[in-house]
């Protein structure tokens, strides 16, 4: 991975810090104070060829070094805010040439001057710096929202947020870096959240411990009506504003567990009827409240929730069971926690963990089909596998690459690990510039039954050849493996191929260390031969019909009828 540095100061510190934390990547950085004609290099080089893939280009300005016109307002100078206006159309115009030859822009928003006061209570008013900031930065999304691959970061919150010093007047002037060693620590801790979050490794599941963590108390000993949750105390108060910080993550997709040593009827009993409890039993997609190893028991989460471990976050308030959970299964991450309750909240709302670049109708879901998926379990104990693919009504609807759905397409493409052909991972002008070619195509697929929906879960991208049809990449959440979905996702592409006389379909498969179940898949239940290294279907034979399973074609036609 290629991580490019473009500043207006001595980045070269931040830049080795980078690399790390970005142990697998090579971090260059650009001479400093050359910012326009780096991103023209940039452009010119890409045109050429001459250029590695830059898979993200982090940009941090200062708007007084960038734009002249905003430097005058600063200086209480005479200034044009048209001029102003054309200086940020420039750059933008450069940026997004950028974004066409780059994977991914990651650049910090514009701030005020620091450690300036002398404009005082004329900041806000009409033309004032902060005013003007305000505008610089409001009207950069605006123009580069559509542009997928832009993300813009907040470097305010940075400096609001950071315990220390943000800024060093001695390295300012000793080697042009005027930035504090510990807050550029900060700053690429949240670069590489940032990262992890564009590729999909962002983490979805928080699992929670109960006692003195969701609640103060020992639910044991003290009883429903004992334990500390809100009313006129300072302790139960601290802790409804963990429980309310704790539902406004999952409000935006990150699914609740629970891990606690406690007997189950008791906690669900207080979930359920402590009035002044915030989170309720529906909020949480799975728990294992008992007597067991709470590291044992977060494995049985993962695998009760298909996902591997590397997706959840635990948190308890006894250090002994962070240092159990954290040494023995070190992909799940374990934050340090505070001791008081009264900084559970802020510590909660301030892990970066939970970085994504979007939300996806999917991840809004998740919860609901967490739930449904349970149902589902229930329902299959009591049927034969076939019975139960017949009971809940599969539904399944084909579609194109849109801008409805691209992201969610992107996001599949780059987390998805098991059931993956190639492991090729896009941008979104990736992607755009592989389908800019007629003969190729990227469909999705969306998933339903009688229990709910499980969203766009599949995605095949394909090209059209001679005499056969080239499958690319074939993803599948696992959420919805063993249903025979897979199956037919072939089947569509294969009277696909037939309707376009093909007489073969293809299937490229590479192999990594976490894609097995797509190996197994095609091996032994997909149908397709092996030939030269390819799965093959010669479309001579009658593939299967699987006429449980209702498929709808939504496609736009647009070069596929």
């Amino acid at each position: 991975m290629n991580v490019t540095v473009v500043s207006d100061f001595n980045s070269e510190p931040f830049a080795n810090l980078l690399t790390n934390y970005l142990e697998e990547a090579e971090v260059v950085n650009l001479p400093y104070g050359q910012v326009y004609q780096n991103l023209i290099n940039i452009v010119n080089a890409a045109n050429k060829s001459e250029q590695p893939d830059i898979d993200f280009l982090v940009i941090w300005t200062k708007a007084e070094n960038l734009f002249p016109e905003y430097h005058k307002s600063v200086k209480f100078l005479d200034f044009n805010f048209n001029s102003l206006n054309e200086e940020l159309n420039d750059f933008i115009s450069i940026l997004q040439k950028c974004s066409k030859v780059v994977k991914n822009i990651l650049m910090f928003s514009w701030t005020k001057p620091p450690q300036n006061y002398l404009h005082g209570m004329l900041d806000y008013k009409n033309y004032g710096p902060q005013y003007l900031i305000n505008h610089l930065n409001n009207k950069f999304i605006e123009t580069t929202q559509d542009d997928g691959n832009i993300n813009v970061l907040n470097f305010n919150d940075l400096m609001i947020g950071n315990k220390g010093s943000v800024f060093d007047n001695q390295m300012k002037h000793l080697i042009k870096m005027p930035y504090d060693l510990d807050f550029l620590k900060k700053v690429s801790e949240v670069l590489l959240s940032c990262i992890e979050g564009v590729l999909g490794k962002s983490r979805r599941v928080l699992v929670l411990d109960l006692d003195n963590t969701l609640w103060g108390g020992i639910l044991g000993d003290d009883g429903i009506e004992g334990i500390k949750i809100g009313g006129h105390d300072v302790a139960g108060e601290a802790f409804l504003d963990f429980q309310k910080a704790i539902k406004t993550l999952k409000n935006k997709g990150v699914a609740l567990a629970i891990a606690s040593k406690n007997y189950e009827e008791n906690a669900i009993h207080a979930l359920e009827n402590n009035q002044e409890m915030h989170l309720k039993k529906d909020d949480f997609s799975a728990w294992r409240i008992n007597w067991k190893d709470k590291a044992a028991n977060i494995v049985e989460i993962a695998e009760e929730l298909n996902l591997g471990l590397s997706s959840l976050v635990f948190i308890d308030d006894n250090p002994v069971e962070r240092g159990r959970v954290s040494e023995t299964l070190p992909d799940v991450y374990v934050p340090d926690w505070p001791e008081s309750p009264a900084d559970y909240a802020e510590a909660l709302l301030s892990l970066t963990c939970f970085n994504v670049s979007s939300i996806s109708d999917e991840d809004k879901k998740r919860v609901e089909m967490f739930a449904a998926e349970k149902d589902r379990k229930q329902l299959k104990e009591s049927l034969s596998h076939d019975d139960w693919l017949k009971s809940i009504k599969i539904n399944v609807e084909l579609e194109d690459i849109n801008k409805n759905n691209k992201k969610r397409i992107i996001q599949l493409l780059n987390k998805s690990n098991q059931f993956n052909a190639i492991s090729r991972r896009f941008s979104e002008v990736e992607i755009d510039n592989w389908l800019e070619k007629q003969s190729r195509y990227c469909w999705a697929y969306r998933v339903s039954d009688k229990y709910g929906e499980s969203g766009l879960t599949a995605v095949v991208t394909f090209e059209i050849y001679d005499s056969y049809i080239q499958i690319y990449d074939f993803v599948m959440s696992c959420r919805v493996m063993g249903r025979n979905i897979e199956n037919l996702i072939l089947k569509s592409i294969i009277d696909f191929a037939i309707k376009h006389d093909k007489s073969e379909v293809r299937v490229n498969y590479e192999k990594t260390d976490r894609n097995k179940p797509m190996k197994d898949f095609l091996e032994d239940r997909s149908g397709f031969d092996q030939v030269e290294g390819f799965f093959v279907w010669d479309n001579k034979k009658e593939y299967g019909k699987y006429s449980y399973i209702q498929l709808d074609d939504i496609r736009l036609g647009t070069h596929d009828d």
